[in-house]
């Protein structure tokens, strides 16, 4: 475990200011320096540039203190968990706002502490444990100096919760084309297949089915290069998921219910993954629930069985005490493991194991 000062936490992270990575706090002497450098003072030492920090490389080295911290642990092998100084505090925080409640933050910190030491602190209730669940996002190239660049991820999870991650070949995206990256055909394979041959070396046998969950829609090059990829596995299904801002309303105090669906066609289905839960008698929100809409959708299992193991994987976040999420696991995280991802160099291998990104 390391605690972690706010005031070290300034220190170290990086904000965007005009475009540039600057840091959220300098030291004097470092802010004396800039102000030299900005009206074309310059040191009479080079190495004095170094001793405050202020060389390029070592600012755009790293952006964030946690992502930093963890890309450099994995390295070493050592999954980490952070806390902040002000998170142990069982009072009001430094703005004035009450902070969780003592059995909340026991639960997130130690469940997430059981999972980075190798136990699975619960599992899916799904009757098919041969089923691998993937996760395909994409992350921008930070240490790239092409602004360009972006690069695949992928994350895997086995019916009993054993979370992967896998990192696809960067390539060169233009966001006026579309402001989702989309795969080529051999990339959208070469990443699938290194999923299955991630799956098959854990656990020992390969996937008799595949389940792929994407935050935009499949392009045909994508649909063409991961159905060469899973050839061979006889039940796969290829579901995107996004959020138009529709919502239903029903009659009372409440949210529609947890697990509500609404059918637009065969292929355009709505689902409340949050919402009213019989079981605990309220909504366990603070705003309306934001439904998961399921845009497109190929493959051989019939839909209310996609939209039930949806539901599921709201549940398999081991990060939090909340009775769900409202994304499924496989992309709930990826922006946060993306980001960590963004700060190790392509030439250095990341960690496939799940905990080490949590």
């Amino acid at each position: 475990m390391l605690p972690i000062s706010d005031e070290t936490l300034e220190k170290c992270s990086f904000v965007n200011r005009g475009g540039e990575q600057v840091r959220r706090r300098l030291l004097p002497e470092e802010k004396s320096a800039l102000r030299k450098r900005e009206i074309g003072l310059q040191f009479l030492f080079p190495e004095m540039d170094l001793s405050l920090g202020l060389d390029d490389d070592s600012i755009s080295a790293h952006h964030n203190l946690r992502r930093a911290i963890k890309a450099e642990a994995m390295a070493f092998g050592l999954p980490t968990q952070l806390i902040l100084e002000r998170s142990l505090n069982l009072g009001l925080t430094a703005n004035g706002k009450r902070s969780q409640d003592p059995a909340t933050k026991a639960w997130n910190f130690f469940t997430a502490l059981y999972h980075k030491a190798g136990g699975h602190p619960w599992r899916l209730a799904l009757g098919q444990p041969s089923t691998c669940y993937v996760g395909i996002s994409f992350y921008r190239e930070r240490l790239s100096q092409n602004s360009r660049m972006r690069t695949s991820l992928a994350q895997a999870f086995t019916h009993g919760g054993d979370g992967f991650v896998l990192r696809g070949k960067p390539f060169e995206w233009d966001d006026a084309v579309s402001p989702s990256p989309h795969l080529l055909r051999a990339d959208a394979r070469d990443l699938m297949r290194e999923v299955l041959a991630v799956y098959e070396r854990h656990r020992k046998v390969k996937p008799e089915r595949i389940v792929v969950h994407k935050s935009s829609r499949f392009w045909p090059e994508e649909l063409a290069g991961f159905r060469e990829a899973i050839q061979g596995i006889a039940y796969w299904d290829l579901v995107a998921i996004q959020r138009r801002g529709i919502q239903f309303l029903r009659q009372g105090d409440y949210p529609p219910l947890r697990g509500t669906w609404v059918r637009f066609d065969d292929r355009d289905y709505l689902l409340y993954t949050q919402g009213y839960v019989p079981y605990l008698r309220t909504y366990p929100g603070m705003r309306s629930p934001q439904p998961q809409e399921i845009v497109e959708h190929h493959g051989t299992s019939p839909m209310d069985m996609v939209l039930r193991e949806i539901l599921a994987l709201t549940k398999l976040n081991w990060n939090s005490a909340d009775f769900s999420v409202s994304e499924p696991i496989t992309l709930a995280f990826s922006r946060r493991v993306g980001e960590i991802l963004a700060e190790m160099p392509a030439t250095v291998n990341p960690q496939e194991e799940y905990r080490f990104y949590m």
